[in-house]
């Protein structure tokens, strides 16, 4: 839930975005440039692909738009299972930056 409260609290003229991802409801033509994900580390992996599902599902990513998932170094990360297409990671010490965008 972590994860869901932080894109909230960046994206706060944006609470239709609270609706999709608690209730299902897709605000018609709704999409966004960035998704920013920072959930907590031992569970990056497992929210990154969960999101990475329901922003498919809900065509909620621009075409030239990004998801960005924040992630620990230390921790498995296996970009081939998010359904998305993999840019590029950047490390910064113990964390992790990786942007995917549209399939």
């Amino acid at each position: 839930m972590n994860i869901f409260k932080k894109l909230i609290a960046v994206l706060k003229d944006k609470p239709h975005l609270y609706d999709i991802v608690f209730e299902g409801n897709t605000p018609a033509g709704k999409k966004f440039d960035i998704i920013y994900l920072d959930p907590p580390y031992k569970i990056a992996f497992d929210e990154a692909v969960k999101i990475a599902d329901l922003v498919n599902e809900y065509d909620l990513l621009e075409n030239d738009g990004v998801m960005i998932v924040e992630h620990a170094s230390d921790e498995p990360f296996n970009i081939d299972v998010i359904n998305m297409k993999f840019e590029r990671s950047c490390s910064y010490g113990l964390c992790v930056v990786t942007f995917f965008s549209k399939s």
